[in-house]
């Protein structure tokens, strides 16, 4: 299995984004803000990160987006077609595999239902 993304898996413009954050409704918890909206067009799930400093240094904020790259990959195939943009709080580099991963998973279903588009 690669290592990266490939392209059609990740939301790269700023516009991406941006229709994303306007037209999802997002599911929180502490550590993470998921915005997902259903995307036909797309044919498979992208993903898009946003971790800012408050979640720690480089080095922390690297691996907490390894860690949630790591995780869209494992599940990517049970994904529908959605665009997905994961926000980090503070917190979020502080929880096990599993709490991340569980989160992820949930907070993605929760925000996919609440659009319902």
């Amino acid at each position: 299995m690669s290592e990266c993304l490939s392209r059609a898996n990740r939301l790269r413009k700023a516009s991406g984004f941006q229709e994303v954050f306007k037209r999802a409704l997002p599911a929180s918890n502490a550590a993470l803000v998921i915005f997902a909206l259903r995307n036909g067009a797309a044919g498979t799930p992208r993903l898009g990160l946003a971790v800012g400093r408050k979640a720690g240094g480089a080095v922390e904020r690297n691996r907490l987006k390894r860690r949630l790259r790591a995780i869209f990959r494992r599940h990517a195939s049970r994904l529908p077609a959605a665009d997905i943009v994961v926000v980090a709080r503070a917190c979020a580099a502080d929880l096990s595999a599993g709490e991340l991963e569980e989160a992820f998973m949930r907070l993605t279903g929760e925000s996919l239902n609440r659009t319902g588009k």
